[in-house]
């Protein structure tokens, strides 16, 4: 358990100083790969993908998600598991912090037309990847590489 509690105090340090530095950014987008890659400020009512969802459930669905993970976590003796969970919930609570102030999270990488995101967001997703990537290569017949 102490993988999972360092990763994920980790990440939530990360997402926290992310959003901060972000809020300091000039209004225009910074072009870093003519305009497929950019550092674009976006204040975000949503969830995952920009989904907006009502405040109450909201509320509700991200600390139940979270205490899900950490319960997965320590039911886990598998180190993996104990780091993916880490990312997952350090980026969520990351975004609970963000979100504190306005009810917004504060995204800021553009890539392509995919919708902004931020640090916690991709926590979140390489911790779901981690997750998710070595069963799917169960199910295809491959061997997974880090189990």
């Amino acid at each position: 358990m102490r993988r999972f509690l360092l990763i994920a105090l980790a990440a939530l340090g990360a997402s926290v100083l992310g959003a901060m530095l972000t809020r300091r950014m000039p209004d225009s987008p910074i072009f870093l790969w003519g305009d497929w890659l950019a550092l674009r400020h976006v204040e975000n009512p949503g969830i995952a993908f920009s989904i907006n969802l009502p405040h109450q459930a909201l509320a509700v669905l991200i600390p139940l998600a979270l205490l899900l993970c950490c319960y997965l976590a320590a039911t886990s003796d598998d180190p993996i598991d104990h780091s993916a969970y880490g990312l997952i919930v350090g980026g969520g609570v990351g975004n609970m912090v963000d979100r504190m102030g306005d009810g917004t999270v504060t995204d800021v990488f553009q890539v392509g037309s995919f919708p902004v995101f931020n640090v916690a967001d991709s926590c979140i997703s390489v911790g779901i990847a981690i997750l998710v990537v070595p069963e799917l290569l169960k199910l295809l017949g491959r061997k997974p590489l880090l189990r």
